[in-house]
């Protein structure tokens, strides 16, 4: 992923590029989930220390939600 990209787009939904604090940076997105009587919007954030999201970051929240 290019350093200059502020969204990205995975299986599990698009996740948008924030500033984080003392130079480390957080991706935000969200999870819909409906159990048939509500919907709920959860929030996902992934933290890092460089502005990218490398493959295996991916991988791993993919297995995970």
């Amino acid at each position: 992923m290019n350093d200059d990209i502020k969204e990205y787009k995975a299986k599990f939904g698009s996740r948008t590029l924030c500033d984080g604090p003392e130079n480390d940076f957080y991706w935000i997105g969200f999870v819909y989930s409906s159990d048939g009587l509500f919907l709920e919007k959860i929030p996902i954030y992934i933290f890092t220390k460089k502005q990218n999201l490398s493959k295996e970051t991916i991988g791993f929240v993919e297995i995970i939600i």
